[in-house]
């Protein structure tokens, strides 16, 4: 059986870009001022379709 290599959800359909943005702000630990780490998990969490 093999793992499965991306274990986080993918993106829906036209959201990729704004999916992959939020991924590097919170992986680089880089969330500008005006937003929380919170929302952006939220926001995140919300463009995903679960795999």
């Amino acid at each position: 059986m093999g793992l499965d290599m991306r274990p986080m959800g993918k993106p829906k359909p036209g959201f990729e870009d704004r999916f992959e943005e939020i991924y590097k702000m919170l992986s680089s630990n880089k969330i500008p001022p005006s937003s929380s780490k919170e929302d952006l998990l939220k926001e995140w969490f919300t463009g995903q379709i679960k795999t």
